[in-house]
């Protein structure tokens, strides 16, 4: 790891940490009393048949949700309606939802939890689609459109999720890993957000509840998140078990980018992580035999991370070498056989250059880009990864051998 790549990881690592997001907290919080202060009124679409449903359970954290209703109004297109379920609130989430029109606000006459809200969120919804939205999480970037007519083309989509970033910068998750043991995480945790892995579609494991989108219908044919994971935690892993049993695919969409403020609507981080043991027992005694047979990873290891990861990239899976001279040219000749899952290795090219190749391509293939040095290295990780390979015709003979190894 590169000694500026590593101080990134540490960075986003500590980043998760409460001392670390307090400044963000303290912006979070003043910019909710200014808001209240001004008295301005925001006004969210009022759609007869909307497209989509948002559902956000809500318990206290007026000052999150404000950032996510926001959020929602400066990125979302098509057509929506937003649902706020209001967990047991105190005063101030209700008097900051009277400045916004046209939400929907249900309010549970007492506490009983992010499952149970989502879930009734979902009962009164009458879009097309719900897009279950953490109200500590924000829209930074994509349309919401483009990513429904991507579901829909797939044909047998049953969940799709986004890239996420922790609000302090760095990657939550990059669509998720399950493992045999039930522990489950991220993919490129506390890596770059912009890191070229985690900007290629794949299929997943699961996506977390932070922002995933299904239809209403596929939802209420499941009866929706399992009680059995009240009041939170495992829900959206267990959906995911369920879909994917059903024969459909959970994608993950790099297009959509979401943050989050990882524990924010928790009370404490260490409360959380001891009910997503309790959780994980739950999920273990349902699915345990069922992730030995499909052969899940057995354990999380960091040989085996990329992997697990991408164990559900199908097969035949080429890699092609390019030079960054005439590279988007090249690339785009190179790409036109559907047939493959592709990754492309682009020698000597700037980053620069990389995110507008990234950019101007599909996001089912793959990049990587480096010194041809750092390709073997690269090709030693994936010797068993790839089934075929084809190098540029300007790309130094001498390497043709080193990938003939692969």
């Amino acid at each position: 790891m590169k000694f500026a790549r590593l101080v990134g990881y540490i960075i986003a690592a500590a980043g998760t940490i409460g001392l670390i997001k307090a400044p963000a907290l303290a912006a979070r919080k003043r910019a909710l009393k200014v808001f209240l202060a001004t008295g301005r009124r925001y006004t969210f679409p009022a759609t007869v048949k909307p497209r989509v449903s948002f559902i956000i359970p809500v318990y206290n954290g007026a000052h999150h949700t404000l950032a996510c209703l926001l959020s929602i109004l400066a990125v979302a297109d098509g057509s929506y309606e937003v649902i706020v379920v209001d967990d047991g609130s105190t005063v101030e989430t209700a008097e900051l939802l009277t400045y916004f029109e046209n939400v929907r606000v249900h309010k549970n006459s007492h506490n009983q939890g992010f499952l149970h809200s989502v879930n009734t969120g979902a009962a009164l919804a009458q879009g097309q689609y719900l897009v279950l939205l953490n109200n500590d999480a924000r829209l930074i970037e994509g349309s919401l459109s483009s990513a429904l007519d991507r579901f829909e083309a797939e044909g047998n989509c049953g969940l799709m999720g986004a890239r996420v970033r922790h609000v302090s910068g760095g990657l939550q998750e990059a669509g998720c890993i399950i493992y045999q043991d039930g522990i489950t995480n991220g993919y490129l945790r506390y890596e770059r957000e912009d890191d070229l892995r985690a900007l290629f579609q794949r299929d997943v494991d699961y996506c977390s509840g932070v922002f995933a989108i299904i239809t209403r219908q596929q939802f209420e044919v499941l009866g929706g998140l399992d009680e059995a994971y009240a009041p939170s935690y495992f829900e959206e892993t267990d959906l995911c078990m369920r879909l994917r049993e059903s024969g459909l695919r959970c994608i993950y969409n790099p297009r959509l980018l979401v943050d989050h403020f990882e524990f924010g609507s928790s009370a404490k981080a260490k409360s959380a992580r001891k009910k997503i043991e309790m959780r994980r027992e739950v999920f273990l005694k349902r699915w345990s035999s069922t992730l030995k047979q499909q052969r899940f990873y057995q354990t999380e290891e960091t040989k085996n991370i990329e992997a697990a990861a991408l164990r559900l990239t199908p097969h035949p899976r080429r890699l092609i070498v390019v030079n960054a001279k005439d590279v988007i040219a090249q690339v785009e000749k190179r790409i036109q056989n559907k047939n493959y899952q592709t990754t492309i290795y682009v020698i000597d090219v700037s980053n620069q250059l990389m995110k507008l190749l990234v950019a101007k391509t599909d996001m089912s293939v793959a990049f990587a880009y480096g010194s041809e040095r750092q390709l073997r290295r690269f090709i030693k990780r994936r010797r068993s990864f790839f089934d075929v390979f084809e190098v540029a015709e300007d790309v130094r003979t001498s390497l043709t051998d080193q990938l003939q190894k692969v």
